[in-house]
């Protein structure tokens, strides 16, 4: 079969020709398969029970090789699709049969919309899930979910559920006779729910307009005390209704009244509490049409950046077919917080309520709201009666209270189980005790540091760290303790006092906590502390972090992962460094040769000229370079087509590559838009530029950048070739890829990535250059004090020099304050902080851990409270 549908998609190519994008079904027999692809960056649009779907360009149905895959259209872009099922399985022959879905995973179809088919499905009683073509995202979320421990308040919540109360609220939404989300109607029903929010305590109500001719959602937000913005968990339910007789009579008690009703009930009884984390109790519409309110929301939350901590969506939580009913709980499989999340509902559940569960675990249920989340990695689970559902009244006229909706008991416990789980997670404050939280810190690093307000590696500071009582009544006798197991630091003081915190006040250590980070503390580490603090009433407990030797925009980027690095990436803000570059553009579109490419994803094989010389690059000599239409060149033979950028290093493209602007673009091979190259001999470079290349998607959008490679008379001091990239436009870069890759794919710098930028990188705007070299950071050391003269008697000698092994460092000093000598590589690091007395100091060639350092320039520097002295020695072999 494999054979088959590989044999089927050359004769697509043939016949088709290249650059078509298709629908394909790839058979997934595991969710490890599905992360393989996500890996891969093939562009994954929904997952089903045993395959999942992609769309594929042309050229790429190779990198398929290696799974069983079939393609299913053509140019899917232009088309509409829907995931639909039918709720009577008895229908599956006949859809099958009128429809022709084009897949079929043994619950849902895949169908293209059209009209003919939109009157056929209207025939149908059906679920229906429309396709975003959209990719789906990695999982996000917390990966550890504590045990729940019974706390009182949240006992009392629960005790607070009524079944009045709650059959109220069905009862309401049922007499709006249609909540069809086209109808005036179900607008006025979201309208109802965002006064019922409002009724309720949540501090903002919106309504959420996604869609002219639909009902809104509705958002209600209740602020977190410590967290009061984009960090918070969800309960949702939808608003909207469907029947046999739709749009004019949808009562829809159980489905979904009964949702929306548990989500306005746990609204109600949480009301009168205070939390650490927000809380959002969300009314979606469109759910009915293809999940389109719940669609527009996590996308913008994904798009937002919203740390959402889980997802409760509740769908038809109001029949019983049987007693006693269980809740079956849904979650995904290959979302690895999945799992955690459901057996973290299951146990509050036990904990709090007398209601049975019944957890799946499942590879797809498209059916409800759950899914927009899952399909942007946020973590979620689908809460209903009956997994599928057995209720006769199902999108029936019939489904109101007494029929469709039976078991008002069972839907109590539904909702206590939801407000148990909500209020575990956000965690509800004590009003009658002092809950102090750690907030945030500041430290100093002026003690023996270089004062930049930065912990950098070798440096002392001193840490403050404001604490805030968000409890009602006041903390006494506050104190905290601090610890680590970071091999990189020390705690020099670890203790600190408080004094008294009043109800939602804060306070800062009275002393600060001191801490030291070694010498050979990587580039980019980050501490990890725990704080436990305690006052007369309580003890909590926190964990922070502090970043150590980081990047900053400012610095250049190493290549990696590995130490010592070879390459770095110079911008030209990094102006503190000998290597940084200068902005010049260099135009050639007037005098460089045009590449014309047969297609938009082609890439062409240009020969050096002699006279420019070998291009050497990561130890290697190349004669050729490969330039893609899609913004990389390679060093020598690489014509694969590579359209898709990736991150850097990853095996799954080019290799001993430079991305310039690694993105799927459309260069024209006449007027604007372009690609060139030109062999500036006098200024020994070769120069390849894209000029306002536009991109694939959309074509309107285009971007200016150019690449010298500058020749074997411009070399770094490892004789490898100097790499200089020049942007003088910057109207997308959001998907691209910028950085190098060493010819093992293993090896790289990656700049900027999916608009993903590294610390240490600049935001690419126009006049943006970027330089790549072996040559290591030089800095700029200061000889002086700011606004203090050097002084004539304040000397520093170094001899021999260069020297092998040891050295003697012989000074003198006027003022005869604490005097310090510091020995610094060339990257600007401390490698060596020695107090000093008398005049003479033999440094061993060690650092400050007694490590012997390697053959190569260092920076002495003679420094006291006044003045400083700096002088370069050189060791040898």
């Amino acid at each position: 079969m494999k054979r088959i549908c590989l044999i089927f998609s050359i004769l697509f190519l043939l016949t088709q020709g290249l650059g078509k994008e298709y629908l394909v079904k790839i058979e997934t027999p595991s969710s490890e398969i599905t992360t393989q692809l996500l890996d891969a960056n093939i562009l994954v649009i929904a997952e089903m029970n045993g395959f999942v779907l992609s769309i594929v360009k042309a050229e790429e149905l190779k990198s398929l090789k290696s799974y069983r895959y079939q393609i299913l259209d053509e140019e899917p872009k232009t088309k509409q699709y829907f995931l639909i099922r039918p709720i009577d399985p008895k229908q599956i022959a006949t859809i099958k049969t009128r429809l022709k879905p084009l897949a079929f995973d043994g619950e849902n179809f895949l169908v293209q919309m059209t009209k003919v088919t939109g009157r056929i499905i209207s025939d149908f009683n059906i679920e229906r899930t429309h396709l975003t073509l959209k990719p789906i995202k990695k999982s996000t979320g917390i990966n550890y979910y504590p045990r729940p421990l019974q706390n009182p308040l949240i006992e009392d919540m629960v005790n607070r559920v009524s079944l009045d109360s709650c059959l109220g609220f069905v009862r309401r939404l049922q007499n709006f006779r249609t909540r069809y989300s086209t109808t005036d109607s179900c607008r006025a029903a979201a309208n109802w729910v965002k006064n019922k929010f409002l009724e309720y305590g949540c501090d903002s109500v919106y309504l959420e307009e996604y869609r002219t001719d639909y009902a809104p959602n509705v958002i209600g937000i209740k602020r977190g005390l410590a967290h009061p913005d984009n960090i918070y968990v969800v309960i949702c339910g939808h608003l909207d209704a469907t029947s046999n007789q739709a749009p004019n009579f949808c009562p829809g008690a159980d489905d979904n009244a009964s949702g929306t009703a548990a989500v306005i009930e746990a609204c109600r009884v949480m009301k009168d509490y205070n939390f650490e984390y927000s809380v959002r109790y969300i009314a979606f519409t469109g759910e009915e049409q293809g999940l389109y309110g719940s669609e527009a929301y996590a996308a913008a939350a994904r798009n937002r950046g919203d740390s959402i901590f889980g997802v409760i969506n509740y769908d038809m939580i109001g029949y019983a077919d049987a007693t006693p009913e269980n809740l079956e709980v849904i979650g995904k499989t290959a979302n690895p917080n999945c799992q955690p999340f459901v057996d973290y509902f299951v146990a509050c559940a036990d904990l709090y309520t007398n209601l049975a569960t019944n957890v799946h675990m499942v590879a797809s249920m498209p059916n409800s709201d759950h899914h927009s989340f899952w399909s942007q990695g946020y973590v979620a689970f689908c809460g209903i009666e009956d997994y599928w559902p057995v209720n006769p009244h199902y999108h029936q006229t019939s489904d109101t209270i007494g029929a469709g909706f039976n078991a008002p008991d069972f839907h109590t416990e539904v909702t206590k189980a939801g407000v148990a789980c909500l209020a575990s997670l956000a965690n509800p404050i004590m009003p009658n005790a002092p809950y102090v939280i750690y907030h945030h810190y500041w430290l100093q690093d002026s003690l023996t540091g270089n004062n930049n307000g930065r912990w950098d590696a070798g440096e002392e500071i001193e840490l403050y760290t404001v604490l805030r009582n968000l409890g009602q009544v006041s903390a006494t006798n506050v104190s905290g303790t601090l610890s680590t197991s970071d091999p990189y630091v020390q705690i020099l003081v670890g203790n600190a006092l408080f004094g008294n915190i009043g109800p939602l006040d804060s306070a800062v250590n009275l002393t600060p906590y001191r801490l030291a980070s070694l010498n050979n503390t990587p580039r980019g580490h980050n501490a990890i502390f725990n704080l436990t603090i305690q006052s007369a009433e309580s003890t909590w407990s926190y964990t922070f972090s502090i970043p150590v030797n980081q990047f900053m925009t400012t610095d250049p980027i190493p290549d990696g992962p590995r130490q010592p690095p070879l390459y770095w990436a110079y911008d030209n803000t990094d102006t503190s460094y000998t290597y940084h570059p200068v902005y010049n553009w260099v135009e050639i579109n007037t005098i460089g040769t045009r590449l014309s490419y047969a297609h938009n994803d082609q890439v062409k094989l240009v020969e050096l000229p002699p006279s420019f010389g070998p291009w050497r690059y990561y130890g290697n000599r190349y004669t050729q370079v490969s330039i893609s239409a899609d913004g990389w060149i390679a060093a020598g033979f690489d014509t694969l087509r590579y359209y898709r950028n990736t991150g850097i290093p990853s095996a799954d493209g080019p290799g001993a590559f430079v991305a310039l602007n690694f993105d799927d673009l459309y260069p024209n091979n006449s007027g604007s838009g372009g690609v060139y190259y030109y062999h500036d001999e006098a200024n020994h470079r070769f120069i390849i530029e894209y000029d306002s290349v536009p991109y694939y998607d959309p074509r309107s959008v285009a971007d200016k950048f150019e690449l010298i490679i500058y020749d074997t008379t411009v070399t770094s001091l490892t004789g490898d070739n100097i790499i200089l990239a020049q942007y003088q436009t910057a109207n997308r870069y959001t998907s691209s890829t910028i950085g190098i890759e060493d010819p093992t794919e293993a090896i790289g710098i990656q700049y900027l990535f999916n608009g993903s930028y590294h610390p240490a990188a600049a935001p690419i705007t126009p006049g943006r250059a970027i330089a790549y070299s072996t040559n290591s950071p030089i800095t700029c050391i200061s000889t002086a004090k700011i606004n203090l003269p050097l002084i004539e008697d304040l000397s520093l000698e170094i001899y021999p020099n260069p020297f092998v092994g040891k050295t003697t460092i012989s000074f003198n000093l006027a003022a005869k304050d604490f005097s310090v000598l510091k020995i610094y590589n060339s990257a600007g690091r401390c490698l060596r902080y020695i107090p000093v007395k008398g005049s003479i100091f033999v440094w061993d060639g060690k650092d400050g851990e007694g490590k012997k350092v390697t053959p190569g320039v260092y920076f002495i520097q003679l420094d006291n409270k006044l003045y400083s002295i700096t002088k370069k020695a050189l060791m040898i072999k």
